[in-house]
């Protein structure tokens, strides 16, 4: 069990978090369409019943597994541990320990190719950097309190572990 020091929420622009569902908004409108069209209100054209109704249900599904997806794959909420920095999903959660970190800092300019953007916003960016591996990008609410407080963290732990580096 985690000793948690901080926690913080997510930020999330809403232009970002907008763009993100606006597919899910687009499937939903269509797949009623197609749903009504199946009913008899023909608002899309007068085409085969049995079509409009299994791409109704497709278009639906379409929609369903996208917001559950988006659900899955952003975080909900950032925590700093005694150990690790833990990113908790809305199903599980995906610890970082410190073992593996080299720092933590504001990230600077546009994301890199190795890197885990789970940002959705454009402020306040925090940057994980491992020692091997991919970089993460998160963004927290709270994003120099939520740094101050992983970075003291890390800094006590290096000192409790240091590490040596074998030639």
């Amino acid at each position: 069990m985690d000793i948690i020091i901080y926690e913080d929420s997510v930020k999330y622009d809403p232009g970002v978090k907008m763009v993100f569902w606006l597919p899910v908004v687009a499937l939903a409108i269509l797949a009623t369409l197609f749903l009504l069209n199946y009913s008899g209100y023909y608002l899309i054209g007068r085409g085969s019943i049995k079509e409009a109704g299994e791409g109704g249900m497709v278009f639906l599904g379409m929609a369903l597994f996208l917001a559950l997806l988006f659900q899955v794959i952003f975080p909900k909420s950032l925590a700093v541990a005694q150990d690790g920095i833990v990113l908790k999903f809305k199903y599980f959660k995906w610890k970082v320990p410190f073992e593996k970190i080299t720092s933590i800092e504001m990230a600077k300019g546009i994301s890199q190719i190795r890197t885990y953007n789970l940002s959705l916003s454009f402020k306040g960016t925090v940057e994980i950097i491992k020692r091997s591996g991919m970089r993460i990008r998160i963004t927290p609410a709270h994003p120099y309190e939520f740094l101050a407080q992983a970075s003291r963290a890390l800094e006590e732990w290096k000192r409790y572990h240091p590490v040596t580096i074998v030639p």
